[in-house]
């Protein structure tokens, strides 16, 4: 399909929300920092730097690696405090993965390692200073 011109209200609409999604990235942004500052040196928790940095980022969610126990406690806390496990299922289990894994090459420790060690964390405009600072806790005391 060509592009073609868009009616005033369409582009009015298109606007408005342009502002809003710029607002909520500064939000996300900062939300994300709190969190990430909060991950001690000898915390069981990691969090990857971002390509570009954290000024470019838009962390719709922020992602963490959790040592083996920290990953317990992401998963239990994960329902009250919108912890969101990164991957259900190591991505070679996937039946849509398997026409791509060769014969014998099927034992992957890193896939399995990764379902079980990445977690997501929410910066949505939504979340309460009191799920930040129980977020902020859990971080720094595994």
């Amino acid at each position: 399909t060509e592009p073609c011109a868009i009616g005033a209200f369409s582009a009015a609409l298109a606007h408005r929300n342009a502002r809003r999604s710029v607002a909520a990235i500064d939000e996300r942004r900062r939300v994300a920092s709190k969190l990430a500052a909060s991950i001690e040196e000898a915390s069981p928790v990691s969090a990857p730097q971002p390509v570009g940095g954290p000024d470019q980022a838009s962390f719709l969610r922020l992602p963490v690696i959790a040592g083996r126990g920290m990953a317990a406690r992401l998963a239990a806390e994960g329902p009250r405090l919108g912890i969101q496990s990164g991957y259900p299922e190591a991505l070679h289990r996937l039946p849509a993965a398997q026409p791509a894994i060769l014969p014998g090459h099927d034992d992957l420790p890193g896939s399995v390692e990764l379902s079980t060690s990445v977690f997501t964390l929410p910066t949505h405009r939504w979340i309460g200073t009191r799920e930040v600072e129980a977020l902020e806790q859990l971080l720094r005391t595994g």
